[in-house]
Parts: C-alpha cells; sequence; structure tokens
C-alpha cells in the first residue's frame, strides 16, 4: 500500500491549518484549485505547487504536507507514480481528474477523495473536512500529538507536556521527564489547538498544563509554579481560568 497514512497534527477540528501541495500539470488548474481552496476551505495553508513528477516529488521530501492534491493524468505519465517515490512520508492525498476513471487507483492508494473538474464547491469541502475529522478523531482516541520539528514530527502524549514557550516564531515543548522538543510551530497556533486539552494561556510566551500547574500568585506581577518548581510569568491581563475554587 502507498505510504498514505494518517498523521497526527497539533492542529485540530476548527483550528486545524494543514500545510497543502498541489501537483498537476496544467498551470491553469493549479491556480484554479488554489484559489477554489482559498475561497471555500480557509483551513488549508497552500505550501507548494508542482507541474511535473520531479518537482512533486522534491516538494513532498522537502516541506512533508499534510495534504496533497494529484492530478491523476500529468502530461503523458500517470500521476499515481509519484506515490511510489514519497512512499516514506506520511500524508493525506485528495485525487483531482477530467473524469472518473482512475477511481481504482485512488482506492489503491488510499485516497480521501476524488474529486471530478470542474469542481463543486461542496464535494470539495467536504474532503477537506473528512481528513479534519479524521486527523481528530484519531488524536482523540490515541490521546497522543505529533510535534512538527525540523526533520519530521517527535510523538510525545498530553500528560507528557508540562508548559510550551514560544518565541520568535518558534515554540519550546517542556516535558515532563526534562527533555525540551524545539518546533517551527507559533504558540498562536498551539494555543488553539491544545486550550481544549487541560492547557491555558496564561502569558503571550507561556502556555501551561494546567495539571501541572501547583501554585497562583498575585504578588511581583504574577506567576505560577509548575510541579517541577518552575516560576512562569502570567500577563497583567491574565484570568485566571474557570476551575473549582474553595
Amino acid at each position: 500500500m502507498y505510504g498514505v497514512k494518517l498523521v497526527l497534527f497539533i492542529q485540530i477540528q476548527q483550528n486545524m491549518s494543514l500545510k497543502t501541495v498541489i501537483i498537476d500539470d496544467e498551470e491553469i488548474d493549479v491556480l484554479n484549485l488554489e484559489s477554489n481552496l482559498n475561497k471555500y476551505c480557509p483551513g488549508v495553508e497552500i505550501i507548494g505547487t508542482c507541474l511535473s513528477e520531479i518537482e512533486a516529488a522534491r516538494t513532498i521530501t522537502e516541506k512533508r504536507p499534510d495534504l496533497v492534491f494529484l492530478n491523476a493524468h500529468l502530461g503523458q505519465d500517470n500521476g499515481f507514480d509519484i506515490l511510489a517515490r514519497v512512499q516514506h512520508i506520511p500524508f493525506h492525498l485528495i485525487i483531482t481528474a477530467d473524469h472518473y476513471k482512475f477511481g481504482f487507483q485512488a482506492i489503491r492508494a488510499n485516497a480521501i477523495g476524488y474529486l471530478r473538474r470542474p469542481y463543486n464547491q461542496k464535494d470539495l469541502q467536504e474532503s477537506v473536512r473528512k481528513v479534519i475529522r479524521m486527523q481528530s478523531d484519531f488524536m482523540m482516541k490515541s490521546n497522543r500529538i505529533a510535534v512538527p520539528v525540523t526533520d519530521g514530527y517527535k510523538f510525545v502524549s498530553y500528560e507528557e507536556i508540562l508548559y510550551v514557550n514560544g518565541s520568535n516564531q518558534r515554540s519550546i515543548f517542556h516535558l515532563f521527564n526534562g527533555q525540551q522538543i524545539d518546533s517551527p510551530r507559533v504558540l498562536k497556533r498551539i494555543d488553539y489547538s491544545l486550550k481544549t486539552y487541560g492547557f491555558y494561556r496564561i502569558h503571550k510566551r507561556h502556555l501551561v498544563n494546567l495539571q501541572y500547574v501547583e501554585n497562583y500568585s498575585r504578588t511581583d506581577g504574577g506567576y505560577v509554579i509548575m510541579s517541577n518548581g518552575e516560576r512562569l510569568p502570567v500577563s497583567q491581563k491574565f484570568t485566571p481560568p474557570n476551575i473549582i475554587s474553595l
């Protein structure tokens, strides 16, 4: 089976941002799909467009997208041939074509969707929503997330994360065992994704796992003490979360 696998991301549900690559041999078709995605699927972030098999394989390998839109017919080539060259890289796949004769190959490739041109708005939106639902459901069942790192993903459970520190368009995940994970994800995106799982933004630079907050003090400008003894500053705009107090 081709390397189109479920991948866990640190984005979930409506806040999910899918890094997406479009592969088609006709530039006008690339622009058309790009326009439709920008208009109807705000959760999609287009990080690359490719007009050939060689370019597509290189882009997928270097950028490691979450989602790939692949034209089943690339000039004289079969678009599915690309998948064998990137089978070690996990991503979701949506096939595009002018007709439905590639349906069997799409099934073998584990494609999430099959879109016939000209694109139908509802079909396009539903295909993207299906990717989001599958990732969200899988994440909930596994209780693990894949934190993006420079060369791929680092898999951890929610319970392993003490807090996340954001700085200079990057974020540092501080784990319960003392290890750290350096991620290119900005803290704002991480905040949106983890807030429903017991994480709380106490400062523009700090997102904490509430189960590891031991104390909150209003003195010295405000701070919290984590279960490992670390002291983290609290923003002046900080409002304590809605938890039970005596």
